[in-house]
């Protein structure tokens, strides 16, 4: 039983050091080519075509939103010389890879308020996109005229001039008598109640707005929700190609036979005993590539946050996470609003900039370095991986071995396409049933030992038992 359990581990621990490999192709071409990015670019894109099917420039003002300084984290932003057509033709390629709905309803809304100046060319396509989540021309011209006032150019507003006309009177009658601030205020009733009644309708309107805009940021959230599940299956299908690309790369110039390996981990037992061995090795370097991604920025964050001096910056970050969807712009933008615009905030940013540099090379450098001792392991146990010989794997040429092993280098594909998550989990499962299996041995050999201080020898032999009687009826 332990025998087979062994051949299965070793064939698998195979399968799952070679798919480890394929794992990280797929996220370097992943990487290089921001497929994320891409498939977030077209969601949004999709979404925006839902709200509005006719809408001609949801590419361009997705592209425009997610390449924008304020969402994506790449040092490659758009240009100012760069046109729409441009950025269309670019496809997404300077894009944030994670973004979440509140980001972008706000990024619209920026734009179609006029506070983002540098989209100021897509502000109609904006403002469409409001009106077809529910946000009227009142509701958006309101918001145009807070803006317009936060920026020191106010409109024109008759109750804000009755005001300082009236605080100006004020000032005036309080150096008057008793009796006469008493009739000149009896006198202005009417005009301060007037102005009251105004003032309220005012807090109404900025109360209607908010809910306006709540409501439609909540029917936004909907659809990109929606738009994004679609997103992550494109995501999936594209590295799923990926994934079945290499495998076929990695399968023929391995020269990888199933057949051939299955046949060396079930007659080799030395070579098998040694790739048992090596399980723990491999599940803890495969746990680091399909497992939690996020620890690059959660070491450069504890990092950096453990090596700040001062007392009220590191208390102000303390409740800093890091979470899934997190890049290093979204986690330096949390830090920058814990910090606060203080002369040292941008120091300690460049230092956190710093700290994740170092995280990611340090991390690099760790999986170049335990992929390199892995693979040494693997080639003490007497399967090599990568074949130096010149005349191939079975020493007769490429060529001339391809087709007598064929088949098998074709199962090989197959079994490498279904991706080191699946290996992974397999051989975890294997290694526990075989925990157990050996478990339930030694406790059977136990029961059999003959108890401390006897001198009976224990029985290799089943007792007989007689059959019972059979009594014939009378």
């Amino acid at each position: 039983m332990l025998e087979s359990l062994d051949t299965l581990i070793a064939f698998v621990l195979i399968m799952l050091v070679v798919s480890m490999l394929i794992t990280i192709c797929v996220q370097m071409v992943s990487a290089a080519m921001n497929l994320r990015g891409k498939y977030l670019g077209q969601g949004l894109a999709h979404t925006f075509g839902t709200i509005l099917p006719d809408m001609a420039n949801a590419d361009t003002l997705a592209c425009r939103i997610l390449s924008g300084r304020l969402l994506s984290d790449s040092k490659f932003q758009r240009s100012s010389t760069d046109t729409p057509t441009d950025d269309a033709r670019k496809n997404f390629r300077r894009c944030a890879t994670a973004v979440r709905p509140d980001e972008v309803f706000d990024a619209l809304h920026r734009i179609a308020t006029g506070r983002n100046q540098h989209l100021a060319d897509l502000k109609g396509e904006a403002r469409n996109l409001l009106k077809g989540l529910g946000v009227s021309d009142a509701v958006l011209q309101s918001a145009e005229a807070d803006v317009a006032a936060a920026i020191g150019k106010p409109p024109p507003n008759a109750v804000n001039t009755a005001k300082q006309i009236l605080s100006t009177a004020q000032d005036a009658i309080a150096q008057l008598s008793p009796e006469d601030r008493a009739k000149i205020d009896a006198a202005m009733k009417p005009v301060t109640d007037r102005l009251a009644e105004l003032d309220a309708k005012a807090t109404q309107q900025v109360v209607d707005v908010a809910k306006a805009l709540d409501d439609a940021c909540k029917k936004f959230k909907y659809w990109f929700e929606v738009s994004q599940e679609r997103a992550q299956q494109w995501f999936t299908t594209h590295t799923r190609w990926f994934t079945v690309f290499f495998a076929v790369v990695f399968a023929f110039a391995l020269q990888l036979d199933t057949v051939e390996i299955f046949k060396f981990v079930s007659s080799n037992k030395a070579a098998r005993d040694k790739l048992v061995a090596q399980v723990s090795a491999v599940t803890g370097q495969a746990e680091k590539i399909v497992g939690d991604a996020k620890t690059v920025l959660q070491d450069a964050l504890n990092n950096w946050r453990n090596a700040l001096t001062d007392d009220a910056a590191k208390q102000a970050v303390a409740s800093v996470e890091v979470s899934a969807s997190d890049t290093p712009g979204k986690l330096r933008r949390d830090l920058k609003a814990k910090l606060g615009d203080k002369p040292t905030t941008e120091a300690l940013l460049e230092d956190f900039d710093r700290a994740a540099t170092q995280a990611a090379e340090k991390k690099l450098d760790e999986g170049a370095q335990d992929f390199t001792a892995l693979k040494s392991k693997l080639d003490d146990t007497g399967f090599n991986l990568f074949v130096t010989d010149a005349g191939g794997r079975w020493h007769h040429g490429w060529w001339t071995d391809l087709w007598p092993h064929l088949l098998g280098i074709l199962f090989s594909v197959g079994l490498l396409s279904l991706g080191a998550p699946f290996w992974f989990n397999v051989l975890k499962s294997l290694s526990n049933l075989r925990s157990r299996v050996a478990e339930n041995i030694s406790t059977e050999q136990e029961g059999d030992k003959p108890a401390p201080g006897s001198t009976a020898v224990p029985s290799t032999r089943k007792t007989l038992v007689a059959p019972p009687t059979v009594v014939p009826a009378q």
